[in-house]
């Protein structure tokens, strides 16, 4: 144990400890659970049919990363480019939109630019394993 962590220990009770350990915890906890909810507005019923219906798939993840793995019905819109690049892949602004990236933060973000937009049928998938699932499964 480095001095520091020593020191620190010996200020706080056993019971102090597992009292900041378990709060600890719970913040992750807590984190994990708002974020999937901020992140992925869109639940599994919803995706699945919007996507047999037709709505167009967008991976904003850069081109690299697509290359290595993608959704074989996936269009590769990179965040930085999606504001240029939208009007000649999606021109119908009603469209429905499904985004997905690596882990549902780039693809939060690709949905409020394509919202501001006028896009308002866009929605986050989340990340590419989440997106992977739905595609296999519709």
């Amino acid at each position: 144990m480095t001095k520091k962590a020593a020191v620190f220990t010996q200020t706080l009770s056993k019971e102090e400890l597992m009292n900041a350990i378990l709060i600890f915890i719970a913040a992750i906890a807590a984190f994990t659970l708002l974020k999937s909810f901020i992140v992925n507005d869109l639940n599994a019923v919803k995706a699945r049919k919007l996507y047999q219906e037709g709505a167009v798939v967008i991976d904003v993840r850069a081109a690299r990363e697509y290359t290595k793995a993608h959704l074989n019905t996936a269009i590769n819109l990179p965040l930085n480019e999606i504001e240029n690049s939208i009007i000649s892949a999606v021109p119908e602004k009603n469209r429905h939109i499904l985004l997905h990236c690596r882990s549902g933060s780039r693809s939060m973000m690709g949905k409020r630019i394509l919202r501001k937009m006028g896009y308002e049928n866009t929605y986050n998938l989340g990340g590419f394993k989440r997106a992977k699932r739905f595609v296999n499964n519709a």
